[in-house]
């Protein structure tokens, strides 16, 4: 839809999360894109070591399964002729 408007280049934003794989989507089509990720999983200096985060906690767990989603959303994109975040070559035709 872009592409017909001749949209070349796009500013994306969007969850620093999803940034990869929603970048994959927009390059696939030729379209040339800046980032601006946002809502980064952080609490920034408040987030110090300490050694009551190695426990098991059902936030952490929760977090995995974002991340192994998206992982799974990057791969199945990727085998779709995407390419791979930092890569100039797709993996499949």
């Amino acid at each position: 839809m872009l592409r017909d408007r001749v949209a070349k280049h796009v500013m994306l934003a969007t969850s620093a999360s999803h940034m990869p794989r929603a970048r994959m989507h927009f390059e696939r089509q030729g379209i040339q894109v800046t980032s601006l990720s946002c809502d980064f999983s952080t609490r920034g200096l408040a987030e110090q070591f300490d050694i009551a985060q190695l426990l098991p906690r059902g936030v952490a767990l929760s977090q995995s399964e974002d991340c192994v989603k998206e992982w799974m959303g990057i791969t199945a994109t990727a085998l779709q002729g995407g390419r791979l975040p930092g890569s100039s070559d797709a993996i499949a035709p």
